[in-house]
């Protein structure tokens, strides 16, 4: 084995070993957190094995394993970009509404109640 190998194997498994902990305490739901150790699991065997990805990239029809873990790298950044996008309009339309409904109880109790606090 490599240096590289050594330390790839010892970062993901300390990801591994917190990505358990986090699922321990509950600050990463159980199916994410069980994505997320597939994930460090995957990793780790393509550590041991390098020709693990290139097997599996040939078997979609894809020469290089490298090329594999591009593209799937992409897909996952791209998903992962619009669901944050699409949970960031949805954060703003309650902050929008959670403000107006605000207001509108403001305006119906007869004041300010940033003056009333002050």
């Amino acid at each position: 084995m490599s240096g590289f190998q050594y330390i790839g194997l010892a970062v993901v498994g300390f990801l591994l070993l917190l990505t358990i902990g986090a699922m321990g305490t509950r600050r990463v739901g159980r199916p994410a957190g069980l994505i997320w150790s597939a994930i460090w699991v995957l990793g780790v065997i393509a550590l041991l094995d390098p020709e693990f990805t290139t097997r599996i990239a040939n078997t979609v029809g894809i020469r290089r394993g490298a090329d594999l873990l591009l593209y799937l790298l992409v897909i996952v950044m791209t998903v992962g970009f619009f669901s944050m996008y699409l949970r960031l309009r949805q954060l703003r339309r309650e902050f929008t509404l959670l403000v107006r409904r605000l207001s509108i109880m403001e305006v119906e109790s007869g004041g300010d109640a940033g003056e009333r606090s002050r």
